[in-house]
């Protein structure tokens, strides 16, 4: 269906992300949790327990309504939107304040991860930040599968402004491994 409203969320849902090693950062699972969810609806995220793959650590994440959340609801096949970043630092240690997120829904199609084959939404993302070697230009494809109820894959590449988009600096994929709903 090229058309999908808001997801419906249950405390307790789960999901569990697998980011491989890429230069200096250790290859790492990252898990969401639904914490809570308020008599108006607004969803709190526990947006960050991660455990490193060699499984001898973890580390604690913090909680928000949403891990940047970049879609718009409803949402469908074709539709432009902005959001904004919200605040955040980069892994050099840059706070950045909200910035605004470009995105439009490009397409459907079939994703497949570990967690399984997925008919999911493809949206595509420009935006840019500041971090210790300047202006950053990004850029992030993601593919939103209803059926899990958030992005089942994440692509986040990103390169100095002055440079060119060819030689990115940063260039990582976010994939579901599990997802537990209730």
């Amino acid at each position: 269906r090229a058309f999908h409203e808001a997801p419906r969320y249950a405390v307790g849902d789960q999901w569990e992300y697998s980011q491989p090693a890429y230069r200096s950062q250790p290859a790492m699972e990252r898990i969401v949790r639904v914490k809570a969810i308020s008599p108006d609806g607004e969803v709190e995220f526990s947006t960050g327990e991660k455990r490193m793959h060699d499984g001898a650590s973890l580390t604690p994440g913090g909680s928000g309504t949403s891990l940047r959340a970049v879609i718009a609801f409803p949402l469908q096949v074709g539709q432009s939107f902005e959001q904004g970043t919200g605040d955040f630092v980069t892994v050099d240690g840059v706070k950045n304040a909200d910035q605004p997120m470009r995105c439009r829904a490009e397409g459907i199609e079939p994703v497949t991860v570990a967690a399984g084959t997925f008919q999911a939404f493809r949206i595509r993302c420009d935006y840019s930040f500041v971090s210790v070697a300047g202006t950053r230009l990004a850029k992030s494809l993601r593919w939103f599968a209803p059926v899990v109820r958030r992005d089942v894959k994440v692509h986040y590449t990103s390169w100095d402004a002055r440079g060119s988009e060819a030689k990115p600096s940063y260039d990582h994929t976010v994939e579901l491994v599990r997802a537990t709903l209730y």
